[in-house]
């Protein structure tokens, strides 16, 4: 049967993902469609569409997380967190309170959260422009809002933009997050629920991706990605290391995290133009790639997220929409593409003909040409 979704070639691309069960799980950032990959294979197959939300919307989800048969997706675009059971395949959706807006820094419905943490039975989820950390119990679904932290920075705001974070670690009970919007660490405690500030300065400086190594904490400027080394001991800030030549910042956020495989730390490239390798033994500062090639006149975020699997690195490609993968020395592997499988738009296809109410808006993925003649092939069929 004439499918109208045009899914031939289409790179499928995601801001997070987990494993769980067996399978990869993700939902695309294409479409509004949770899709999960086998193991092994590169092909998704179509699990489901989030009922209240736009079946073509982009970006809903920044981040999705596994815990006890369910997955737990953090709202980027989306409206509400979603709950999604995988042995029944029922959808759950949780609301979130109605946001006002922080003082210094703008609130933007397309930009509510960057990423989440699960520590115990909790769930963080940190925000891009959402002014809470929201927590939610991971056995009775109740939400928390911890807003301490806006009256900790009122004052010491550097950036005034929709990015109150984008990294932190977790070290023993202890949240650890260095704010993108002032010279302000703070520490979070998943135990007592209290926030204290454990370093600020006085420079108008503040941070991107975060790494616990033996002499402190490791720290990235923002703006220039540059490497800083917080001495806890001491609260004292100090540079680290030496940039590799060609390092430069395309725009104002750096690096998005910081993954540890071994005894190396790698900086995910979000803005900065370098994937680059930090070996704290030595204190070295090493080029993966240089994402330069790529980006041509692309002014997008280099990586969308990466992650560590079997002692590997992979990076979500935002410019090829391919995933690269690293060994754990830095050296490159390959390149593949995740792609729809091939009963994929014919299971997507029933969802949107039971939405009675969807309206439609051509795209690529959704030529109208295609949607005219799959109609016009129905109504001869009767």
């Amino acid at each position: 049967m004439e499918h109208f979704l045009s899914l031939d070639g289409c790179k499928l691309t995601f801001d997070g993902s987990c494993k769980a069960e067996g399978k990869i799980w993700f939902v695309a950032n294409e479409f509004n469609a949770l899709c999960c990959v086998e193991e092994g294979s590169c092909e998704a197959c179509f699990v489901g569409s989030i009922p209240s939300e736009d079946i073509f919307a982009k970006y809903l989800y920044a981040d999705i997380k596994y815990f006890q048969g369910k997955l737990y997706l953090t709202p980027l675009v989306a409206n509400e967190i979603v709950v999604y059971c995988i042995e029944t395949g029922e959808f759950q959706t949780i609301t979130l309170e109605t946001t006002r807006t922080f003082a210094a820094n703008p609130y933007v419905a397309w930009l509510k959260f960057i990423k989440s943490v699960i520590v115990g039975e909790s769930l963080y989820m940190l925000p891009r422009s959402y002014p809470a950390i929201i927590e939610m119990d991971l056995i009775t679904h109740q939400l928390t809002y911890h807003t301490q932290w806006l009256s900790d920075i009122q004052g010491k705001t550097v950036n005034r933009d929709a990015l109150f974070w984008t990294d932190c670690v977790l070290k023993d009970s202890q949240l650890i997050l260095p704010s993108a919007i002032a010279n302000v660490v703070f520490s979070f405690d998943t135990i007592t629920k209290k926030f204290s500030v454990i370093y600020s300065g006085n420079q108008p400086v503040c941070y991107s991706g975060i790494s616990e190594i033996q002499d402190g904490i490791l720290l990235s400027d923002r703006n220039s990605g540059r490497l800083k080394l917080l001495d806890l001991s001491q609260n004292r800030l100090m540079p680290y290391g030496k940039m590799p030549e060609g390092f430069r910042a395309h725009e104002i956020i750096g690096y998005l995290d910081f993954l540890q495989i071994e005894d190396n730390i790698f900086a995910i490239p979000w803005w900065i133009n370098m994937l680059i390798q930090i070996v704290p033994a030595t204190g070295e500062i090493l080029p993966v790639k240089n994402y330069d090639e790529e980006r041509g006149e692309n002014k997008d975020v280099a990586v969308r997220r990466a992650w560590v699997y079997n002692r590997k690195l992979y990076c979500m490609n935002n410019f090829t929409g391919e995933i690269d993968v690293f060994q754990q020395n830095g050296v490159f592997e390959k390149s593949f593409a995740v792609t729809a499988s091939e009963n994929f738009a014919h299971n997507m296809e029933k969802h949107i003909v039971h939405n009675k109410t969807q309206m439609f808006e051509e795209s690529i993925i959704f030529p109208l040409k295609g949607y005219l003649s799959y109609i016009l092939k129905k109504v001869q069929s009767f």
